[in-house]
């Protein structure tokens, strides 16, 4: 061992009697050791071995096994010498290990679990929101432009195989320095078709329901683009949906007992002049196949003919 000893480095390593050394190393970088006998405890500490450099290559199928000795907690791994002091500790009491440090991984990560999941961040915040879970999205070649964006996909089982079910993005519409802005799109699948956009909330307050796009100047408003009208009701609740009437999209609610009701007042589908007047306004309604409509600036200006009374007021 002394001519192991004499390289640059250290060389510490109980019941030495078990073990062999070779002293030519394969590189310029390495030690080579070899066990050749029993025995329980043995340890290499190596330092500065061969110009300033330590690799550590443990050519064997089996791997590092750690033997505490009895179910306690374990440091596993200390890296000194770097600010911190990383270490990989086995936490006895909860089954896991801790990394007291980030970890960063290149590559696709397949992590699977046998029941859940849990993602816990402990600190001393009482009175703000925490973000135990953050996703990037970096570029390595070009430019951002709009669009770019970072998402989450929902991927269950299902008789045809595995399918994509549900996708949450965080999509950029801008990305000028200090005028970013980002929506967030919410896919589905339905009928077995790739999961498309159902709902989307904009940089401007807007939400979005249904394939379509925001108005350019409005902030904080409900869009509800055309669909499939109801063929049924709800209990306890009501319906509120977009339908093309008469080339003009219309705001309608349906009530739990069937009445569907045209909320916004243009619809003069049954009225053989149309409308009355350019402002004119309607009331229509159906159920059960039976439907309502009323011009009902019509009947105010009859009304202010019968009895003199003014009741419409232009601005």
């Amino acid at each position: 061992m002394s001519n192991l000893c004499a390289q640059e480095g250290e060389f510490d390593m109980p019941q030495i009697a078990n073990l062999t050394s070779k002293t030519t190393p394969v590189s310029t970088d390495e030690i080579v050791i070899q066990e050749t006998g029993g025995g329980t405890t043995k340890k290499v500490t190596l330092a500065n071995v061969w110009g300033n450099q330590t690799n550590l290559n443990i050519a064997d199928t089996n791997g590092v096994t750690i033997t505490p000795g009895s179910d306690t907690d374990t440091t596993l791994f200390t890296l000194s010498g770097v600010t911190g002091t990383p270490t990989i500790i086995w936490d006895e009491s909860a089954d896991a290990f801790d990394f007291d440090h980030g970890i960063n991984v290149s590559g696709d990560v397949n992590l699977t679990v046998d029941n859940t999941l849990d993602v816990v961040l402990d600190n001393s915040s009482v009175g703000s929101v925490s973000s135990p879970v953050r996703l990037y999205h970096t570029i390595t070649t070009g430019t951002p432009v709009a669009g770019i964006g970072t998402g989450i996909q929902f991927i269950t089982e299902t008789v045809s195989g595995s399918s994509l079910g549900m996708s949450v993005y965080a999509v950029t519409t801008n990305v000028g320095s200090g005028t970013q802005d980002f929506d967030c799109v919410v896919n589905l699948m339905s009928g077995g078709s790739a999961a498309a956009e159902k709902l989307r909330v904009t940089a401007a307050g807007n939400v979005i329901i249904g394939a379509g796009s925001q108005e350019g100047t409005v902030t904080n408003a409900l869009h509800i683009f055309n669909g499939t009208s109801p063929g049924g009701n709800v209990t306890d609740g009501v319906m509120l949906f977009a339908e093309d009437a008469a080339a003009s999209s219309e705001l309608k609610v349906r009530d739990e007992a069937g009445n569907e009701t045209t909320l916004s007042p243009h619809n003069f589908s049954l009225i053989p002049d149309g409308p009355s007047e350019d402002m004119a306004w309607a009331y229509y309604s159906e159920k059960n196949g039976k439907k309502i409509n009323v011009d009902m600036l019509k009947l105010a200006r009859k009304v202010e003919e019968l009895t003199g009374e003014k009741l419409v007021y232009d601005g």
